[in-house]
């Protein structure tokens, strides 16, 4: 993957599962329909074929490496670059998020 290295430039494209799954739960209204984060995820965790988890998991656990020690602000742009709209206020919500994608489907 072209610059993925920890603190590397971000490119959207290596995150096709990203790109492609959860806009559609964390888009910009995700609170009015889901209620929080981690209902959003699951009803992706519920409706996603083991296939589509496992390659969302791998990519968020990429890019979570790829922005680590780097300020929340970047990682919440590249969120952005990704159609997320999801903006995690601290290290607390993204590693509420890493739980439920290491977890998986129930």
């Amino acid at each position: 993957m072209k610059n993925e290295r920890k603190g590397g430039a971000f490119v959207p494209a290596n995150y096709p599962a990203l790109r492609e799954s959860l806009p559609g739960y964390l888009h910009e209204d995700f609170q009015e329909t889901s209620g929080t984060v981690a209902e959003a995820v699951e009803a992706f965790l519920n409706e996603a074929s083991e296939e589509e988890v496992q390659q969302v998991r791998e990519e968020w656990q990429r890019l979570r490496k790829q922005f680590a020690g780097r300020p929340r602000k970047e990682l919440q742009a590249a969120l952005v670059r990704l159609g997320i709209a999801w903006q995690p206020a601290s290290e607390e919500e993204l590693r509420g998020l890493d739980e439920i994608l290491t977890r998986g489907k129930a």
